[in-house]
């Protein structure tokens, strides 16, 4: 997966989620979250990721499911947003 990771949080069905980029600078690493997998023998993740959701000039600095299984809270340096459209795509 071409994302730095810098943070990550793991659902209760086994789905990883992973946040990072280049931040606001020009270092060609797009700032994103991408969903992935966890094989529960090997513990590690699918090749491939479930989904990827792009922050545009936003690093991502923290998340977290939400409580209510409604998506993803991710803190960006600016502002805070609830990221629904993960949910459906990672069944979280």
């Amino acid at each position: 997966m071409s994302v730095e990771v810098k943070l990550s949080e793991i659902s209760e069905n086994g789905v990883a989620i992973l946040g990072g980029g280049g931040g606001e600078g020009r270092s060609g690493v797009r700032n994103a979250l991408v969903v992935a997998k966890i094989d529960s023998k090997s513990l590690t993740l699918s090749s491939q990721p479930v989904a990827r959701f792009g922050t545009g000039s936003d690093l991502p600095y923290r998340i977290a499911v939400h409580p209510g299984g409604e998506g993803v809270v991710c803190s960006f340096p600016q502002s805070c947003r609830l990221l629904s459209g993960i949910k459906e795509m990672a069944m979280l």
